[in-house]
């Protein structure tokens, strides 16, 4: 969803092939991060109560974004 929003945003910027991977990738790194680390938890020990603080940051991360689409969704569709 995040990449859907970021490439609606930059649609209409001048050099939108660029600057979408610049924009959408650091964005994109902690959750690459939280879901390795969550996984790693939950295969090497078996408890989810090793990785809740991974999923507590995926899920504070989904509903920020997830706001935040809705918040802006008319904006990117008129422009």
């Amino acid at each position: 969803m995040l990449g859907t929003i970021l490439a609606a945003v930059t649609l209409k910027a001048r050099a939108r092939e660029l600057l979408l991977p610049l924009v959408l990738f650091p964005l994109m790194v902690p959750v690459i991060l939280a879901t390795i680390r969550c996984m790693e938890a939950l295969l090497r020990f078996g408890e989810l109560g090793d990785a809740l603080p991974w999923l507590r940051l995926l899920i504070g991360f989904d509903v920020i974004f997830l706001t935040v689409g809705i918040l802006i969704f008319d904006w990117v569709v008129d422009v």
